[in-house]
């Protein structure tokens, strides 16, 4: 049974593709793009926006979980994945059988790599991850050179890459950052000094790629400015850049309240004069946060229509009083272009993009607009 839901995240996969060919051009002629596509693409759909980003020039492509790179490799896709997250010892076998690029920085976890790619009879690609100052995994700087020696001497391993990841690129500020990359080159030349080839140096996240162009290296890592989304909401973001999400819903109920009225649970807002309240199927369980309770707003045709009262699970309502024209079955948009950017919706909500954009895909149907790409 075909059943339409009316309230959906719209995905411009142009949108999508531009960006990618956008953050091409940043990372030079000299370095790649890979395109992060963990949590289901950031919410927006991981095998349909892998497809778009190398369709935009994407050399290859980063989840977090083997199993979202599994995901990718039963859709088809062929190019290069790597394993941000870290692959256990125990997931060796299905990345080496499905040829997924690995990130590791302990000693057993290698070891277990170089069996699966013995009896697999193909070589495990491996990224060794350098904590320079995250403090979340990977080896230290002085034990990289002894495990990259490890990877590139073991018959069924090979080094891909080492890499690290910046703590604070986003910020104005990027003394932090300058010191990170300062102990990941040392450490690379330590590596090099102990004769083992890097085929890929790499450290620039989506923030690094555009305001700290010395860590460019061979590749940048993109992740929200793929989506079109500023990494740094206090740092101006290239107009350039597409937002390729927004969601929307369509208008199930127009009723007409008298001033006095109240609206949604608690009765935090009260009608101030005769008000069309409009209802949407679409609620905090959508990823609209409930923290944003009459303080956001929804586009239709150009106007903002107030959210009021508090965001139900389900449902959400506006003032359509500014709104005549409004009636049963129209759209609004409720975050992206047309309505409250994501930056927006997010500041009010007192989070990030980031959030906003993973929540709307946890329940909200996709549909998938490609003109262009």
């Amino acid at each position: 049974m075909d059943i339409t839901r009316p309230a959906w995240a719209q995905i411009d996969l142009s949108a999508i593709a531009s960006n990618a060919r956008l953050l091409r051009d940043y990372a030079g002629p000299n370095s790649r793009l890979c395109a992060v596509v963990k949590a289901d693409a950031y919410g927006h759909g991981a095998v349909e926006v892998a497809r778009a980003a190398l369709k935009g020039g994407a050399y290859m492509l980063a989840v977090a979980l083997l199993a979202e790179a599994i995901e990718l490799r039963e859709a088809g896709i062929t190019a290069p994945i790597l394993v941000l997250g870290g692959v256990p010892a125990s997931e060796a076998e299905p990345a080496v059988a499905t040829g997924i690029d690995a990130s590791v920085y302990e000693s057993a976890t290698i070891e277990a790599f170089d069996r699966a790619g013995r009896k697999y009879e193909r070589k495990a690609r491996l990224h060794l991850k350098i904590d320079t100052g995250m403090t979340r995994v990977g080896c230290s700087p002085a034990e990289a050179p002894a495990l990259a020696a490890k990877i590139a001497s073991s018959p069924g391993t090979a080094l891909a890459g080492v890499y690290t990841h910046f703590a604070s690129a986003d910020e104005t500020d990027l003394a932090f950052a300058r010191e990170q990359l300062h102990l990941y080159l040392s450490a690379v030349d330590a590596i090099r000094g102990a004769g083992v080839d890097i085929p890929l140096r790499h450290t620039a996240n989506s923030a690094a790629t555009l305001w700290f162009p010395e860590s460019r290296l061979d590749l940048v890592r993109a992740g929200i400015a793929l989506y079109g989304l500023n990494p740094a909401a206090d740092r101006d973001f290239d107009a350039r850049f597409k937002p390729a999400l927004s969601i929307h819903g369509r208008v199930t109920r127009i009723r007409t309240v008298e001033a006095g009225t109240t609206v949604s649970y608690g009765r935090t807002w009260t009608a101030r004069r005769k008000t069309r309240v409009a209802t949407v199927p679409l609620g905090y369980a959508d990823g609209y946060p409930r923290i944003a309770s009459s303080r956001t707003w929804a586009g239709f045709s150009g106007r903002r229509l107030p959210q009021i009262g508090r965001i139900c699970m389900d449902i959400a309502m506006f003032d359509a009083t500014e709104a005549p024209d409004l009636v049963e079955g129209d759209e609004l948009v409720l975050a992206g272009p047309g309505g409250p950017a994501l930056d927006e919706l997010a500041g009010i909500a007192g989070t990030i993009n980031y959030e906003i954009a993973c929540h709307a895909g946890l329940r909200l149907p996709r549909v998938y607009r490609a003109d262009g790409a």
